[in-house]
């Protein structure tokens, strides 16, 4: 047997590390215990903006919930803590560092909007936490996000580029818009009039809708006076349809056309069968295919945890399935360098649909397609 005379001082030392590695509680990565891995979200899970983030949000947490039930990743059980910005960028970025240095999130999860990245970028960046899949990012500020930000969806610019290429290709040319009175909004009407103007044209009217919708009747009034063949609708969740049940009450009788941020849901239970015929872009898959593997996985956790299918809560299901995919390729010994290596480490099929990411490349989509409601609020290929 070997005996090392040391201090006693040192006896201790070795005694405690001992202990606290035993006891799990050596530092690592924060974030990342024995049997939890702690993501962190801030979103708007309030107001008018809310609908469509709301759905997200059940369909990732429903299926977080069955990948716990089945023992988690490598044994650890994913937490996830959402908190409310109100869309508001100070209030992101407060909720964001509270996240980090107070909770101690290992990553953080499906941030929502133009303003509240734009404020929360460049801390995530200094901090070097890994953000995966916000959505709803005006396209300039998802350029400017840095290394940490990964980017599951399309942009607004392809978005409004599939629904301009359309109403042009059918006929329609006096095109109007209503668009929030905020930085997104604001530069999606700059993507629509260099869009329109590369087709020789230019928006016939534009309503800059107040986040809150304060201003509501007065934009509803302009676009239902101005009669454009087709409005196009950029608006989050109820405020899209507080805004159509309005337009229509106010005499508005042509095309409406949405981003994928309004919510059909709340159109179809404001205007009922005057639904019919509202157009759509969508920037996920269309979730009622019965032939793709990933939607009918998607549609057997949504009838299991009793939530509506729809495409906010495909959105939230494919972000969360990417989410516990990569992970699980960053392998048992998870650190935030190990999960970064992981997202760029190539192509993540799904079952019928593919993200991937490279060191210089933070857009892993650009699929969009163009849907129609019914009269009964469903979508129409």
């Amino acid at each position: 047997m070997l005996f090392i005379r040391t201090g006693r001082r040192r006896v201790t030392a070795i005694w405690t590390c001992a202990l606290l590695a035993c006891c799990g509680l050596a530092h690592g990565e924060d974030g990342v215990t024995a049997d939890t891995i702690l993501i962190g979200q801030s979103a708007v899970l309030t107001g008018p903006q809310s609908a469509n983030v709301v759905n997200n949000n059940k369909a990732t947490q429903a299926y977080f919930d069955r990948v716990n039930a089945e023992g988690g990743i490598f044994g650890r059980k994913i937490k996830l803590i959402s908190l409310d910005d109100e869309l508001k960028g100070d209030k992101a970025l407060a909720n964001y560092k509270k996240l980090v240095e107070e909770d101690k999130v290992f990553a953080l999860f499906a941030g929502v909007g133009t303003p509240t990245m734009a404020a929360a970028s460049p801390y995530l960046n200094q901090k070097q936490v890994p953000l995966i899949g916000p959505y709803a990012v005006a396209d300039s500020v998802r350029a400017q996000s840095g290394k940490q930000v990964y980017y599951l969806r399309a942009g607004y610019y392809d978005e409004s580029e599939k629904i301009i290429e359309h109403l042009t290709t059918i006929g329609l040319t006096r095109i109007g818009l209503v668009t929030l009175n905020n930085p997104g909004g604001k530069e999606v009407l700059g993507n629509v009039e260099k869009q329109l103007a590369a087709r020789k044209l230019k928006p016939q009217v534009v309503g800059l809708l107040e986040v809150n919708s304060s201003n509501l009747p007065a934009v509803s009034k302009a676009l239902a006076t101005a009669q454009p063949q087709t409005i196009i609708v950029f608006a989050g969740g109820g405020a899209s349809g507080d805004f159509i049940k309005r337009v229509l009450e106010d005499g508005y009788t042509g095309q409406l056309f949405c981003f994928s941020i309004c919510s059909a849901a709340v159109i179809t239970k404001n205007i009922g069968e005057r639904s019919r015929g509202i157009g759509f872009s969508q920037i996920v898959q269309f979730p009622w295919e019965s032939g793709n593997p990933v939607v009918r996985e998607y549609q057997q956790l949504a009838k299991a945890a009793n939530l509506t299918v729809d495409y906010a809560g495909m959105g939230g299901y494919l972000s969360g399935r990417f989410m516990v995919e990569a992970l699980r390729r960053a392998g048992k010994n998870l650190t935030r360098d190990k999960f970064r290596a992981a997202l760029e480490s190539g192509p993540f099929d799904m079952g019928g649909v593919t993200y991937s990411f490279k060191p210089d490349n933070r857009y892993a989509s650009t699929y969009v397609e163009l849907v129609m409601l019914s009269r009964d609020g469903k979508f129409l290929k």
